[in-house]
């Protein structure tokens, strides 16, 4: 996945992770990714929050993708999606 994300020009890429996904948070550090200690509550549970994670992927032409597979699937989450500017 990181290829293709350097391919299509994403310079980073950020998901979120509910609080309390352990195995979740491990797995994507594992891979790269840091908090940037962003929360934000869950309308749908309220007293829940999720953490935002980021991976940089080094490239030199700003570009944000999104990603809601960290989500349970019981949200109605967007798919991927890639903003370039």
């Amino acid at each position: 996945m990181r290829h293709r994300l350097q391919a299509a020009g994403v310079r980073t890429a950020f998901l979120w992770v509910p609080d309390g996904n352990d195995a979740a948070v491990h797995l994507y550090e594992r891979v790269g990714f840091v908090s940037t200690n962003h929360r934000q509550p869950l309308p749908a549970h309220p007293g829940r929050s999720e953490e935002r994670m980021q991976l940089k992927l080094g490239l030199n032409q700003e570009s944000v993708v999104r990603t809601s597979a960290a989500r349970p699937a019981s949200r109605l989450a967007p798919p991927l999606t890639m903003v370039k500017r």
